[in-house]
């Protein structure tokens, strides 16, 4: 594994986007259980969004509990101490794995039935990874300004959701 460089900031969020994707491919190591690459590519979104004053004070993920197969379970993550367990269907996480759809919130505050971890989180986006049209993961981002995520965030994380899955699929023999 290389070392990880600062991420400059970059002239426009999809140079930032393109940048962050491609560290995050360099970063992955096939050798290492997945709960190991996750736990570097929600440092290396957190310490991104940071170095490129994008205002984000947590980036992890949930993943779809083994055991009780309606919730999500706190996986690796940065920022402050979170919801450990999110059900289906509850909340931003929970209606994004429901629906299979990603949800840009630009006010949590003003979203019904948002699930609060943290009261500084203002606006929030989630994607769903998606595998055989279940929902086997999901990558949560929170922000302490109102409307920080549009469409660039969206795409962007789309394609990083896409990577995901193909990390996911490669290991999902692999407990984590």
């Amino acid at each position: 594994m290389a070392p990880i460089k600062t991420f400059e900031k970059k002239s426009s969020r999809d140079e930032f986007y393109q940048d962050l994707l491609e560290t995050a491919q360099s970063l992955y190591d096939p050798k290492l259980p997945f709960i190991a690459n996750l736990s570097n590519f929600s440092a290396l979104l957190f310490y991104a969004f940071k170095d490129n004053e994008i205002p984000v004070n947590w980036s992890g993920f949930y993943l779809r509990d083994k055991i009780l197969n309606n919730r999500f379970i706190l996986g690796p993550f940065q920022g402050k101490v979170a919801c450990s367990i999110i059900p289906i269907g509850k909340g931003v996480c929970g209606t994004a794995a429901k629906n299979g759809k990603p949800e840009v919130v630009p006010d949590t505050h003003a979203y019904v039935g948002h699930i609060t971890c943290d009261y500084a989180s203002l606006s929030e986006i989630v994607i769903p990874i998606m595998v055989d049209g279940n929902c086997v993961m999901l990558l949560d981002i929170d922000s302490y300004e109102f409307r920080t995520f549009g469409d660039v965030d969206l795409k962007w994380l789309m394609e990083f959701g896409e990577f995901l899955k193909r990390v996911y699929l490669e290991n999902r023999k692999v407990d984590y």
